[in-house]
């Protein structure tokens, strides 16, 4: 670590906070910074001294062995984004990308999960200390994917979670919206579409606190968790923390969302009261305690090192 707020990686002295601490036993983007590997590189697109393209490729092409890079962010943006990020998946000696928020999907291309809220204001890696944040969860959430699953099993309303949520989204560019008819439409558009659903409750205007927020998550068997400003949303990964199933948008995340108990949408008009009875059904007769692995930290640090090996 080159100064106290910084962390110098092969190719980008990255600025972090002055909050050194994990989230463990829950999921945050700073967990990868935790893993070690002669193979990986991380990287961080939104910070001014984020390296050229160029600049990568030169550096991983004087390398004996495949390179592995991590990009991980705390704002909504996508990667890659251009023809000029694209040329790194061409390149043979680097063997996989994982990231934050991924644009398209691609072979080379794995989704790293952006995790339950920890920071409000600061954008930076430990920008913000999770104490505060990591007391509500554990009191309010699982700690382990047996845990999460128990919690699944319980005896839960059988209805969908129409969460509170900031209506504001409407055409942010941040990711791919044509992708699939449920990523290109609006929160505004969602919620107007399946509010009236009987196997809906609609909180989606009211305003609660986090705790009590948590509590329904513990409650109801599914939650709405579309994309916002970015891609991915917080609400996936603390509904999956509570044992509640989220309900998401079919995005360039899929690849992720196959290895978790996740609802995955086409269209939001694939919600209805029917659907959700099948589904309800479906999902317990299939789910065990593995699928919430990546759910938490000791999952995601699994998965990271798996594609080192």
């Amino acid at each position: 670590m080159s100064s106290k707020n910084s962390l110098e990686t092969y190719l980008q002295n990255i600025q972090i906070g002055k909050y050194i601490e994990l989230g463990d036993p829950f999921i945050s983007v700073d967990i990868p910074f935790s893993i070690i590997h002669e193979n990986i590189i991380h990287l961080r697109p939104e910070q001014s001294n984020f390296p050229s393209t160029n600049e990568i490729l030169e550096y991983v092409n004087k390398q004996e062995s495949q390179q592995i890079l991590i990009i991980t962010t705390n704002v909504d943006c996508s990667f890659p984004r251009n023809i000029t990020d694209l040329s790194l998946l061409s390149n043979k000696n680097i063997r996989k990308i994982i990231t934050h928020n991924p644009y398209i999907i691609h072979e080379k291309i794995f989704p790293l999960p952006l995790g339950p809220k920890w920071q409000f204001s600061s954008r930076l890696p430990y920008g913000e200390t999770k104490h505060l944040q990591k007391k509500i969860y554990l009191k309010n959430c699982a700690f382990n994917p047996l845990d999460a699953y128990n919690r699944f099993n319980n005896n839960r309303d059988s209805k969908i979670y129409l969460r509170p949520m900031a209506m504001s989204v409407k055409h942010t560019q941040n990711y791919n919206r044509q992708f699939s008819n449920a990523v290109s439409v609006n929160r505004e558009y969602i919620c107007n579409k399946i509010n009236k659903l009987k196997c809906v409750d609609d909180f989606s205007k009211h305003r609660v606190s986090t705790e009590e927020y948590l509590i329904n998550l513990n409650k109801y068997r599914f939650v709405i968790s579309p994309h916002g400003n970015g891609l991915d949303s917080h609400t996936t990964w603390e509904a999956l923390m509570c044992g509640c199933i989220p309900i998401v948008p079919s995005s360039p995340l899929n690849s992720i969302y196959k290895l978790l108990p996740v609802w995955v949408v086409n269209d939001w008009l694939e919600i209805t009261d029917e659907t959700a009875k099948k589904k309800e059904e479906e999902f317990l007769k299939k789910i065990g305690s593995s699928n919430f692995n990546l759910a938490f930290s000791s999952g995601l640090k699994e998965y990271i090192i798996s594609m080192c090996s």
